[in-house]
């Protein structure tokens, strides 16, 4: 079978292409999949140029593949994102090989994370990538204990660019002095913390009065230790480096 692959910077990118990068993933009915949401992302990120790769057999689209500028701090950083095989052509190594394309793209020693489902997790590890931390939910108790665990809020910058395009999925929670970015789960009262967000930036959002919060923890706890964990996996990393979960791409 004869796979070819089309690997671009953003900058690179025409019509045809984002065309056909979003008619792969418009079958399998992702939220959000649209011309805007491709725009805001890579073509308006705010750090600069991101990496996309379409699989193609002869003229039809088959797989998508996005290494998406998403920076640490001040560390350059890519996270792959936007990947999709589509089920006919499974098992052929085009999701390794539009990795390997995709990573050969940006230059040798930039940092590269992700946050992998239990689907994905193992063929990170094969390939190389470093465990970095385990997540499970856990029930909040106070801003301390949370602040031990994520040491480093939603800076303006980022919040703007990206979190602001949720509006109908992300509220916000006063702790004392602090302002919590919250996101609805799926029982009574109950809401996920994605990160600590400035004053200025939590009157965008609208307020929850009443919840119980529950946080992305390493610790493992009764009643948490049978969900499957939050993974954050990395390339090129060292042993100090903290990823912020909030940076994750499907909140």
């Amino acid at each position: 079978m004869d796979i070819k692959f089309d690997c671009r910077w953003s900058s690179e990118v025409d019509y045809n292409f984002i065309s056909d990068f979003l008619k792969v993933r418009s079958q399998h009915n992702f939220a959000r999949n649209n011309i805007d949401v491709f725009y805001n992302k890579y073509i308006y990120n705010i750090y600069g140029n991101s990496v996309l790769v379409v699989s193609y057999v002869g003229s039809t689209p088959i797989g998508t593949r996005g290494l998406w500028r998403n920076d640490i701090g001040s560390l350059i950083s890519y996270q792959p994102v936007d990947t999709l095989v589509k089920s006919d052509y499974r098992g052929l190594g085009i999701f390794k090989k539009m990795t390997q394309m995709s990573i050969k793209k940006i230059e040798n020693g930039y940092l590269i994370y992700n946050f992998p489902n239990k689907n994905s997790y193992l063929g990170y590890i094969k390939m190389g990538w470093k465990l970095i931390k385990q997540y499970r939910l856990k029930v909040l108790s106070s801003i301390s204990e949370y602040k031990r665990e994520h040491p480093v809020p939603i800076d303006d910058r980022y919040a703007n660019w990206w979190l602001i395009n949720y509006p109908e999925k992300l509220f916000v929670k006063k702790y004392g002095n602090f302002y919590l970015l919250l996101r609805k789960l799926n029982k009574p009262l109950c809401y996920k913390v994605i990160g600590e967000i400035s004053q200025d930036m939590a009157e965008k959002f609208h307020e929850v009065l009443y919840c119980i919060m529950f946080y992305r923890s390493s610790y493992v706890t009764w009643y948490n230790k049978q969900r499957y964990p939050l993974n954050v996996v990395a390339l090129n990393c060292n042993d100090n480096i903290f990823i912020p979960p909030w940076k994750i791409d499907a909140i």
